[in-house]
């Protein structure tokens, strides 16, 4: 089961994702922790394809089973 929760600042997607996440007994993945790099280095503006690369191998990382939140 693969599960992406998204909405905007606020309004509880890593609440939801951690129940999920718990629930099913799948990994969570947290967009804001791969995208936000030192001094606020924002990778999907910076670096596009290393936002992906990076977003790819926590996805293969995680198996046929996760749960992504982000937007």
């Amino acid at each position: 089961m693969r599960v992406v929760v998204v909405g905007t600042s606020g309004s509880g997607k890593t609440t939801m994702a951690k129940a999920l996440s718990k629930a099913l007994g799948a990994p969570r993945i947290e967009l804001d922790a791969i995208n936000w790099q030192p001094a606020w280095r924002d990778l999907t503006n910076d670096d596009p394809e290393e936002f992906v690369r990076r977003v790819a191998v926590a996805v293969d990382a995680a198996g046929e089973a996760w749960v992504i939140d982000g937007n």
